[in-house]
């Protein structure tokens, strides 16, 4: 019986002490709860104390915004007339290119295309050397005079 008695006593002190710590715990954060109550009490009677100039420094406050926003829409308002006036702008462009478009093909005969001239070959078929004279491993006198022939 003793052994009995001696287990539920070892588990009252167990829960006991566990209590305790709660209870511990508990008042810490009533006491931490209380000092907020108490600021926040005394933030609210200051503000109460003070109300004209807080309301004064909020409405101050909203009507700035307001002004900032007023402001606002009326750069918006401008910005898309402009936006508005460019996409009018745009589509008078496109109708002309279109128009031109149409013009230049009825005008166009359905011809082979043109070749080019003896001038164009001649400039073309000069870069193309340029371009191999640079690109060559040769450095000889004939290749360094080569390379400055205006072409």
């Amino acid at each position: 019986m003793q052994t009995a008695s001696s287990l539920e006593i070892e588990k009252l002190r167990k829960i006991n002490l566990t209590l305790q710590g709660t209870v511990q715990a508990l008042s810490n954060t009533v006491i931490e709860d209380e000092s907020q109550r108490r600021e926040f009490l005394n933030r609210l009677e200051a503000f109460l104390a003070d109300s004209t100039a807080s309301f004064h420094q909020i409405a101050d406050r909203i009507c700035e915004a307001e002004r900032e926003l007023s402001q606002i829409k009326k750069e918006l308002a401008l910005s898309n007339r402009r936006y508005k006036q460019l996409l009018n702008r745009h589509a008078i462009e496109i109708g002309r290119l279109e128009r031109l478009g149409k013009i230049m093909s009825n005008a166009l005969p359905d011809h082979e295309p043109v070749s080019p001239s003896p001038q164009v070959k001649l400039s073309l078929y000069s870069k193309k050397i340029r371009e191999t004279m640079q690109r060559s491993h040769f450095k000889d006198s004939n290749n360094e005079q080569l390379r400055h022939l205006p072409y």
